[in-house]
């Protein structure tokens, strides 16, 4: 009996340690001119697509505005027309502080599930950088464009989002219970057979 009482408190506790999502901020304007930003954040990672240069996105003080992550490998032209958020667990609460460096050119975001559109929005503040809060949870990419092949760079200063929680400890809680049980069977069944 003690066994049992023992093993259901450990099974508890088990579960109570899951890992809670983990709010964060990225400042690349913190960042060194020319820093290459691909996977060094946690829970994130950014890549460049369709473009003449797909390489990784840099900080850069684009048109001298500031230090930003720029859909370029280089300094002021861009390379490709979209940037690429990719969230390792779902996201949440995701914001971003954005610069077009214009107005009007059809730049956009969208955010996914998956393959699912989760939310999407236009970006076509007047020059100058402005906040954009996106909706939805379970965010696995972040896209923003400037829908115009590479003929418009933009710039991002910020971006904050909250990490979905790791099941792990919880799956982990499950499979010991189960081998309990089935432990607890095959006990039960050699006694039965025994007697």
């Amino acid at each position: 009996m003690n066994f049992k009482i023992a093993f259901t408190a450990a099974a508890a506790l088990l579960t109570t340690f899951a890992s809670a999502a983990g709010a964060a901020t990225i400042d690349f304007s913190a960042l060194a001119a020319g820093t290459a930003v691909t996977n060094q954040f946690a829970g994130v990672s950014v890549s460049l697509l369709g473009g003449v240069d797909n390489g990784p996105a840099i900080v850069a003080d684009v048109f001298g505005e500031g230090l930003a992550l720029t859909n370029s490998t280089t300094t002021y032209y861009p390379t490709a027309h979209t940037v690429n958020f990719a969230f390792g667990s779902g996201a949440s609460d995701i914001s971003f502080v954005y610069n077009n460096f214009g107005g009007g050119n059809g730049s956009s975001f969208s955010a996914y599930n998956g393959a699912t559109l989760v939310s999407s929005g236009a970006l076509d503040a007047t020059w100058g950088y402005f906040s954009t809060n996106v909706t939805g949870s379970g965010i696995t990419s972040l896209v923003l464009s400037n829908n115009n092949s590479t003929g418009w760079q933009f710039g991002v200063t910020s971006l904050s989002f909250t990490a979905g929680a790791v099941p792990e400890p919880q799956s982990w809680a499950m499979l010991i219970a189960g081998f309990g049980l089935v432990g607890a069977a095959m006990r039960r069944r050699s006694a039965a057979l025994a007697a």
